[in-house]
């Protein structure tokens, strides 16, 4: 019986210490995230941005994702992103140069385009 008073008791101060801290220490990872203005992929020295324009199709692959990131601040190896992980492959989509849209895996069969953002 002890024992169990014991529990609820530490459980309730560990509850009491979370409410009480400091909401910048907990959230470390949501305000580097601000400093990104949109979801992104970095390749070939080009920013893309990630669009909601779906395709099935894709020319050949490109390479993938080496690093993941949400600190814009960070020294990243390209390609990275701050939305995609490591591995995602990349791919040309047919009939468009990649110096303007680039596709990503999103799941086996789809693929989201991305754009050269502008500068």
């Amino acid at each position: 019986m002890i024992i169990l008073v014991m529990l609820l008791l530490s459980a309730c101060t560990g509850h009491e210490a979370a409410q009480n801290a400091n909401p910048s220490a907990l959230e470390p990872r949501l305000q580097s995230a601000a400093s990104f203005p949109y979801p992104s992929v970095r390749w070939n020295h080009q920013t893309y941005r990630i669009t909601d324009v779906t395709l099935t199709e894709v020319d050949e692959e490109l390479g993938e994702i080496a690093d993941y990131s949400l600190d814009e601040s960070e020294t990243l190896t390209e390609p990275y992103s701050n939305y995609y992980r490591e591995g995602t492959k990349l791919y040309a989509i047919k009939g468009k140069p990649s110096s303007l849209a680039i596709a990503i895996l999103a799941r086996e069969g789809l693929y989201i385009q991305a754009e050269v953002a502008p500068k």
